[in-house]
């Protein structure tokens, strides 16, 4: 249910609040608020799981290796080969056009 004025927080007030980035007259309000509304204290909370996760996962960075850029599938070289060719056959077109 939203607090006593009938409505609900702003989401980056919250998250304001959480991450202790609110001057302390807005901080006091959110802290009241809070207090009153369940649904808004609720959001805190996912606010706050979803901080937790993001600050204590790891990532694995892959080598360079694991970047490679070619062309894997035959499919892949026959789509890039074609790609060239037209390039190069509209180079030729556009060549003797010009003369």
């Amino acid at each position: 249910m939203p607090g006593q004025y009938g409505r609900t927080l702003d989401e980056a007030l919250l998250s304001g609040y959480l991450d202790d980035a609110l001057v302390q007259g807005d901080a006091q309000r959110v802290r009241v608020h809070l207090g009153d509304c369940t649904l808004c204290h609720a959001v805190v909370e996912e606010l706050r799981g979803v901080r937790e996760i993001a600050t204590t996962s790891t990532f694995t960075i892959p080598h360079d290796h694991g970047w490679s850029e070619a062309p894997r599938t035959d499919a892949n070289r026959f789509a890039l080969g074609l790609a060239w060719s037209l390039v190069m056959l509209w180079v030729v077109l556009v060549g003797r056009s010009a003369l």
